[in-house]
């Protein structure tokens, strides 16, 4: 069988948490990674890997298949259920929404896209990408940047600690250089951390726990600091965002006012999407500093789940549109060869019973006629060959699943008839006549 693409794919859909550590832990470096699967047989190869999913995609047979897919059960520590393996025009929809960010754990997070094009580059360095994958990826990478683009999927937010950095980069008009305090260095921190580390602020890290605060901190290249020191660090900061899980208040409303002095009423935002709350609310009564709890962040992220809602529909179709068109230029490509290598064929059959006639003729006819009965049987020929190429190309236009098919069909038929004869006259898919002179 000719080579196909091949998908195979670990994600959060399918696959709990244990897995995909496992599988993380067993893959090797890209550069192993990428050597391993030629060795399998894939003749080209790319390979997406982050947190929540692993996507492996191949060019190659049906060993192909079966090696790789014993690889990847490996490194997935015998999880054979979790993997999911898709085919062709399958595989190339979902990389397609994948990179959309259709297929994340928040729809429309930012991150995916940057790191498609990493495992891009990835791939180009390693040289593991060749006529099939690079185009595709570099279509699935447009895409992915049309929808961002296009729709406003990426720029609602849909968690609390997502609104909270949104809320903060509106009121400043942007973070890039802005001194940000995290205080809290749980979940709803971490994800809060990350949004700050991708808006370019300038981002400190506290924790009750200080090695805590040094694992967050090293993640994005913040400051890490010690709990006891935190009312100093309160002073500096333009904005505070705080989620820990203390039973009660950890800054107090008398704290923050001695805070604002040392600021010289400098403003401030506060943050607290913490439940309880860290921050005594009635700090919101001190000149300039102006103070946010989970209850104002709410209504936001309710609102902006809906619009998200709605703008991942209107993503989708995006998606759908230009994955069709991918299809349809892919098998417009896969026959554009076999449709002249069909109306070559009979050009040169004819032209051949021509030349015949001609030969058993010679003497008894002049240059004019010949010259006449060639070009009136060529323009004859071209005319009885449209309808059956333009039928072909609509057929494929409506079904891009068949163009492979219908490649290998042409291929079977006339792939040894491909040395051109003298002044055949063939037409692309678009319709243009050209001359081909063999």
């Amino acid at each position: 069988m000719s080579a196909q693409l091949i998908h195979f794919g670990l994600d959060h859909h399918r696959a709990p948490l244990r897995v995909r550590e496992a599988f993380a832990r067993n893959l090797n470096d890209d550069q192993g990674t990428f050597q391993k699967l030629k060795a399998l047989g894939a003749e080209e190869a790319f390979v997406l890997s982050t947190c929540n999913r692993v996507e492996v995609l191949c060019v190659g047979d049906d060993r192909t298949e079966h090696q790789v897919l014993d690889f990847i059960n490996a490194c997935a520590e015998g999880h054979r259920s979790y993997i999911s393996v898709l085919h062709n025009q399958d595989a190339r929809h979902h990389l397609y929404r994948v990179a959309a960010s259709l297929e994340s754990v928040v729809v429309g997070e930012p991150q995916i896209l940057g790191q498609f094009k990493d495992a891009y580059r990835s791939a180009k360095v390693h040289q593991s990408i060749g006529p099939e994958l690079d185009p595709l990826l570099q279509d699935v990478i447009r895409v992915g940047k049309k929808v961002r683009e296009e729709t406003p999927i990426g720029r609602l937010a849909v968690s609390t600690s997502f609104a909270g950095v949104e809320l903060a980069r509106k009121i400043f008009g942007g973070l890039d250089g802005l001194s940000c305090l995290l205080i809290g260095a749980g979940e709803m921190g971490a994800l809060a951390a990350e949004h700050f580390a991708h808006r370019g602020a300038k981002l400190s890290v506290v924790n009750r726990t200080y090695e805590r605060s040094i694992q967050l901190a090293e993640r994005y290249s913040a400051q890490a600091l010690r709990f006891e020191d935190l009312h100093s660090h309160l002073v500096d900061a333009d904005v505070i965002l705080s989620s820990t899980a203390a039973p009660g208040y950890i800054v107090s409303f008398s704290e923050m006012q001695d805070v604002m002095r040392a600021r010289r009423n400098r403003m401030l935002l506060c943050v607290d999407i913490a439940v309880p709350r860290d921050i005594d609310p009635k700090c919101s009564e001190l000149d300039n500093l102006f103070c946010y709890d989970v209850d104002d962040l709410s209504q936001v992220v309710d609102e902006n789940k809906e619009a998200r809602r709605q703008a991942a529909l209107e993503a989708g179709r995006i998606v759908e549109k230009e994955v069709s068109n991918y299809h349809k230029r892919l098998s417009s490509k896969q026959i554009g060869g076999g449709l002249r290598d069909f109306r070559t064929y009979f050009s040169n059959a004819v032209s051949k019973v021509l030349d015949e006639i001609i030969e058993e003729h010679r003497g008894e006819l002049s240059d004019a006629l010949v010259a006449r009965m060639r070009g009136g049987l060529r323009q004859k020929t071209q005319k009885c060959l449209h309808h059956p190429t333009t039928a072909l190309k609509r057929i494929v236009e409506e079904n891009p699943a068949g163009g492979a098919l219908l490649a290998e069909a042409f291929d079977e038929m006339f792939g040894e008839h491909r040395v051109v004869g003298h002044d055949a006259e063939v037409i692309d898919l678009a319709g243009h006549q050209r001359r081909d002179h063999g």
